[in-house]
């Protein structure tokens, strides 16, 4: 029989237990090693058991040795090479001495690798940390790291690099809030999905009410495979609705070790929308080959940017400078599955015009955020403009001069007790000056508040909260969770009124309020579905059924 030391670190000893049978399944590693550890005989043996989701043991080496400490999670030390196997989920810490670490399956505890290699093949997701010293790391581009990856060798000189989705680091950095792909609240994909967080990856096949289909077969980079300061992006597709070309190109130079500054510039034809909080673009697509149906309202800019990025551990900032021409889309007869009678929504209108602005972002996430995990994520987004002003004289300009558009959202998760999760999110619309009307803020519809209508209120301020309570997988002991939630939400004209000055109470009735519950099915990291019931409480025997990849709420 495989025999182990199991070494109990206390805080006024060392216990040193030997020879206790006791067999642990990995969703009840912790909680039952403790028990049994308690109960440790002497002189019975020891066989400890990880098992993959399918009961498949994972085996592990002979010279392992178990240590566990009042304030850390249980710690393998392996002395050789080993292996996380496809389908395996390790919650504990591993250290491995004189060996590699292969990674086909899933980590999210720490690992420490000493005068090995680290090797993560395709398929493979890392939630944790990894500290490699001395050897070499070799990622595959298909792993989902969601962690930081930290690398000390000498075989290329002295070499220290950070890698991952915490590295302090510009590359393979994926908070995105901007159109064009996946909303970070919505944590489809989007914390985990290697990419520029300059240059976003465009998806490759997107269809809306005003582009039709939009196909973008080109998403790449070159940077001599990570290894250069100098990285170059570009996304270009086709356009149907007007037989264009449309996408992007931009060119970084990156500075320091971790990259932790960054220029810009680069050369742009694309849509641009203010509504990406609401849903993702694959999403929106669904929606409308589906069921003739389009969340977001766009319009086209052509020209170009330049600018500067700083990452300082978990937040991003960047501020650029614009010019543009702003067009407006027109709106196709969009062809779909079913619904095909559907009438569409208008689109935006204005006069075309060439639009100078600033445009400052910053986001923030800690650690430990995901999708069903306790943590805070927030995103601030400024627009400053005005009507006249090239870029020179905005950025000489006082600020007091400048109108402004300012975005705000905020997700935070706090686990209260373990499979119960308090999930709340708060979005916040400002201005400061003259918002033009076609950038108003709407609240109501699909990813906003539910059981409402599309843009029910606008205004050029808004608020809109959210507050869920997510019982997990885990918790329910199946691979769905449930959640009920309550949001309300207020557009209005700050000109027309003065919330400073008026009693709540005067104004309570105009806010649009929403209870629903959801049914769905995650990973862990991401959503694959849900079905959303929701119901209007400040308008009757109003319900509303959806089928949904990210959260609403």
């Amino acid at each position: 029989m495989t025999k182990y030391i199991l070494i109990i670190l206390m805080n006024a000893g060392l216990i040193l237990a030997q020879d206790t049978t006791a067999f642990i399944d990995r969703e009840t590693w912790i909680e039952d090693a403790q028990k049994m550890i308690g109960k440790a005989e002497p002189d019975s043996g020891v066989e400890i058991t990880i098992t993959s989701p399918d009961a498949t043991p994972v085996p592990l080496p002979d010279d392992t040795v178990i240590t566990r400490s009042l304030r850390s999670s249980r710690e393998l030390k392996i002395f050789g090479d080993h292996t996380i196997p496809a389908g395996a989920i390790y919650r504990d810490d591993i250290r491995i001495i004189g060996g590699d670490l292969t990674i086909n399956g899933t980590l999210e505890s720490h690992a420490t690798v000493i005068g090995g290699d680290v090797i993560i093949h395709a398929g493979a997701v890392v939630d944790g940390d990894i500290l490699a010293l001395g050897g070499r790391v070799e990622q595959s581009d298909e792993a989902i790291i969601n962690g930081k990856i930290i690398e000390t060798n000498l075989t290329e000189g002295l070499v220290y690099r950070e890698t991952g989705a915490r590295a302090d680091s510009l590359r393979d950095w994926d908070l995105d809030f901007s159109y064009g792909d996946d909303y970070t609240c919505h944590d489809k994909n989007s914390w985990h999905t290697p990419s520029n967080w300059i240059h976003f990856k465009t998806d490759g096949l997107v269809y809306n009410r005003n582009e039709g289909f939009v196909i973008t077969p080109i998403n790449s980079q070159w940077d001599r495979r990570g290894e250069s300061s100098f990285i170059l992006n570009l996304s270009a597709g086709y356009r149907q609705a007007d037989h264009s070309l449309v996408g992007r190109i931009t060119f970084q130079k990156t500075f320091f070790t971790n990259r932790n500054f960054l220029l810009f510039a680069g050369l742009m034809n694309q849509a641009r929308s203010d509504d990406a909080y609401r849903l993702s673009v694959e999403e929106n697509t669904l929606a409308g080959i589906l069921g003739r149906q389009d969340f977001l309202d766009r319009w086209n800019e052509q020209g170009w940017r330049t600018g500067f990025g700083i990452a300082l551990g978990g937040l991003r900032t960047s501020v650029s400078i614009n010019s543009v021409k702003r067009d407006t889309l027109g709106v196709i007869d969009m062809w779909s599955l079913f619904n095909r009678n559907r009438i569409l929504r208008p689109s935006l209108t204005f006069t075309p015009y060439t639009s100078n602005y600033v445009l400052a972002t910053a986001d923030f996430r800690t650690a430990r955020y995901r999708l069903f995990r306790s943590g805070i994520a927030a995103h601030v987004e400024a627009e400053l403009f005005r009507d006249g002003f090239n870029p020179r004289e905005l950025l000489t300009a006082n600020i007091n001069e400048l109108n402004t558009r300012i975005f705000v959202t905020t997700v935070a998760n706090w686990e209260f007790t373990p499979g119960i999760l308090l999930r709340t999110r708060l979005i916040a619309g400002l201005t400061n000056g003259t918002l033009p009307s076609y950038r108003y803020f709407g609240v109501g519809g699909l990813g906003s508040l539910g059981a409402h209508g599309f843009k029910e209120q606008l205004g050029d301020e808004m608020i809109q909260g959210s507050l869920a309570v997510i019982f997990k997988p885990d918790f329910l002991d199946m691979n769905q969770f449930f959640s009920i939630y309550i949001e309300t939400g207020h557009a209005w004209i700050d000109a027309n009124q003065d919330y400073t000055q008026l009693d709540v109470s005067s104004y309570s009735a105009q806010l649009l309020q929403t209870a629903g519950f959801t049914v769905g099915k995650a990973d862990g990291s991401d959503v694959d579905f849900l079905i959303n019931v929701a119901k209007s409480l400040d308008q009757p025997a109003t319900y509303e059924t959806t089928f949904r990849l990210t959260l609403n709420f």
